[in-house]
């Protein structure tokens, strides 16, 4: 399968090792949910009918745009006209444009609203992010092209790191042959994390769409699977689907260094979710480092974001906040500050070895 790449990644390990004596550290950077429901098309609909979100993510964009390297869930489908929300997403293109601009390089696929708008829409979302130079990983035109993207190998400043991604379902929206999404299956992601370390890789990532919507605590399905990743040596496993930020850890080895990060779910990103909890979410910063040439994980922590709707029939954008700006703006609609309360209580009660940090 990856012998056209053998020689290739002989060259990749080679560049890889000169880099990582000029570059001690990486940083990843993690967000949750991107959706898009109608309220939000209509707010950044522009008088000639195109779309404009830069707005959105200009308090945060450069917390963003300093991650050496940046992921995000991509939760609706690029199907095209007629633009609608939930149930069945299909966002503008210029959705995916905003957030590649503000510093988001990769997206992942593997989610229960890729399907939405049925095979012409998951192929029209391909070629979309190919057609934008977006990568992508978790879905695939066929098992070809799997087998040539996946796992999804990236340098980031000389460190080799694996991401892989698997959805439980996509709704009840068959996936026809020979279109492939990556479906959350144990012995399968036992046997990609295989093949990812056999192809030098020195950090594995694990992004799984998977729990209980709305639970704030993960449930026992998310500990065990999380339990085989981390004891077949994943590095991140990072989590999304419940619309609500739940606890986050990490284990460690017997000698007190970090082994794995696990973060069962970062909530939504930007949406338009108003339930209690929905309205933000946490982006997870993990930073890389050597000893020698082992890798190791030197520091984790997670900043809270908040979404600010528009008023009821006003032609505002929506706005997302960090922490530190709904902390010390006044003035901002109460469930904002409602969210950051509740969702600190929680992550203070359950997380284990993770902070927040602010921006």
């Amino acid at each position: 399968m990856y012998k056209k790449g053998f020689i290739i990644w002989i060259m990749f390990v080679a560049v890889g090792r000169l880099l990582a004596q000029q570059t001690a550290t990486a940083t990843l950077l993690f967000a949750g949910d991107a959706m898009q429901h109608l309220t939000q098309i209509e707010s950044a609909r522009e008088t000639d009918g195109s779309f404009c979100y830069d707005s959105c993510f200009y308090h945060i964009k450069n917390e963003i745009d300093a991650a050496d390297y940046a992921v995000v869930n991509f939760e609706v489908s690029l199907g095209g006209k007629p633009y609608t929300g939930y149930p069945s997403f299909s966002a503008p293109d210029e959705f995916a444009q905003a957030l590649k601009r503000a510093g988001f390089d990769l997206f992942l696929l593997a989610n229960n609203h890729t399907m939405d708008r049925g095979a012409k829409g998951f192929l029209r979302t391909l070629n979309r992010l190919d057609s934008m130079n977006i990568l992508y990983v978790g879905g695939y035109r066929n098992r070809e092209e799997r087998s040539q993207r996946y796992p999804r190998l990236v340098s980031v400043n000389g460190f080799r790191v694996a991401f892989l991604n698997y959805t439980y379902g996509t709704n009840g929206h068959a996936v026809p042959s020979p279109l492939y999404m990556n479906m959350l299956d144990a012995e399968q992601i036992l046997a990609d994390v295989e093949l990812a370390r056999e192809c030098w890789a020195e950090v594995v990532v694990v992004c799984l769409h998977w729990g209980q919507e709305y639970e704030v605590v993960e449930n026992r399905q998310q500990q065990e699977l999380a339990d085989k990743l981390v004891e077949a040596g994943v590095d991140l496993v990072i989590g999304s689907h419940p619309h609500v930020v739940q606890p986050m850890e990490v284990r460690y080895n017997p000698e007190g260094t970090v082994k794995s990060v696990v973060a069962y779910s970062l909530g939504n990103f930007i949406s338009n979710m108003q339930i209690d909890h929905t309205t933000g979410g946490a982006m997870l910063k993990v930073v890389l480092g050597r000893d020698g040439m082992r890798v190791k994980i030197d520091s984790v922590a997670y900043s809270l974001v908040g979404v600010q709707r528009p008023e009821k029939g006003s032609r505002q954008p929506f706005i997302m906040r960090s922490a530190a700006q709904i902390d010390t703006l006044s003035g901002l609609p109460a469930y904002m500050y409602r969210y950051l309360r509740d969702t600190r209580a929680n992550l203070s009660e359950h997380n284990i070895g993770i902070t927040e940090y602010m921006f």
